[in-house]
């Protein structure tokens, strides 16, 4: 064990001059550093928004203030800092994280990709069944106004489906 320790020793000194050897380990060093620092202020942008929801409703601008601080303009903080944001409801950190990163211009295909993640999907029948199914569904459980929506979509796609006009007539 000791002699490959002891042939590893003596192929960088044949290849870096003794003298240069600090530079090169110092060097090293700091591109081990940059990524560490980077994932610390990751962590820290995660805690601010973590105690964001748990804080009072007085102590949240500041909170997002410093998320926001944290993360500057920097792709990969913004889009640490929106993932989190997502991930504990916090719309209006969201809206300006995403401001952020499409003020750059690698960053918009980023945002595109994150604003997928937030929007309502469309909704999608495959056919007029199934959607009379899902309506009569939500009006059971008495959501009227997603009953309805679903409805106007469901006879956008099959008009002339006698029972999608029969529950049109149901919901108000």
């Amino acid at each position: 064990m000791f002699r490959i320790f002891s042939d590893l020793g003596q192929v960088v000194t044949t290849l870096v001059p003794p003298w240069a050897l600090p530079f090169v380990a110092g060097g090293f060093l700091l591109l081990l550093l940059l990524p560490w620092l980077e994932s610390v202020r990751g962590k820290q942008i995660k805690g601010a928004i973590r105690r964001m929801v748990r804080a009072p409703e007085s102590e949240h601008s500041a909170l997002a203030r410093r998320a926001l601080d944290l993360a500057g303009t920097r792709r990969g903080r913004l889009i640490g800092l929106v993932q989190e944001a997502i991930r504990y409801g916090q719309h209006s950190l969201v809206k300006e994280g995403l401001a952020r990163l499409e003020a750059d211009p690698v960053g918009r295909s980023h945002a595109a990709k994150l604003r997928e993640r937030i929007e309502k999907p469309a909704i999608r029948f495959r056919d007029p069944i199934e959607a009379s199914v899902r309506i009569e569904g939500l009006l059971g459980e008495g959501l009227v106004v997603a009953a309805r929506e679903q409805l106007d979509v469901a006879l956008a796609h099959f008009p002339t489906d006698p029972e999608l006009e029969a529950l049109s007539r149901r919901v108000p």
